[in-house]
């Protein structure tokens, strides 16, 4: 059997590879213009991000620790769909540091309605029983605030009440 009798052979003998090297030009320019654009876009994501500032301060649900309470900032000046929520958990020194985008990271500067969110830990089918009054989950009725300013902010403790 001759080589031209397969018809993959006779393609491949038939086809002009002069342009070869334009086509892995084209091909590397390309990706280079891809890669340069994808890092300018993370780039500007990065510079757009706005600065978050060191928070911490203390639960306190009748005079005790409020230990594994969620506190959670709610924007005032954003639309809540689109704002960061900072959160942070109370440790058993009724202590908490606020985080965003990573751990302890802290929050935007600005003005802050606050909730507090603390269940007793039950399984996973049971969300526990609230340890917190309802009012409390609400950014709108918990009567929480705070206010982060630029640099470390140490906010005034928080102290809750069970009635």
């Amino acid at each position: 059997m001759a080589s031209s009798d397969y018809p993959a052979e006779r393609y491949y003998n038939n086809c002009d590879y002069s342009n070869t090297q334009d086509y892995r030009s084209a091909r590397q320019c390309l990706l280079l213009v891809l890669s340069i654009g994808l890092t300018i876009c993370c780039a500007c994501q990065h510079e757009n991000q706005v600065p978050l500032y060191p928070v911490q301060g203390e639960v306190y649900l009748d005079s005790q620790p409020a230990e594994g309470a969620l506190v959670v900032l709610h924007p005032l000046h954003e639309n809540p769909a689109h704002a960061a929520q900072p959160r942070g958990f109370v440790d058993k020194n009724a202590h908490y540091q606020l985080s965003t985008r990573s751990r302890h990271d802290g929050a935007p500067a600005g003005k802050y309605a606050v909730t507090v969110l603390w269940r007793k830990q039950s399984d996973e089918d049971d969300p526990g029983e609230l340890l917190v009054p309802r009012h409390y989950l609400d950014p709108k009725q918990s009567g929480l605030q705070a206010t982060i300013v630029a640099g470390n902010n140490t906010l005034k403790a928080f102290h809750l009440t069970s009635e």
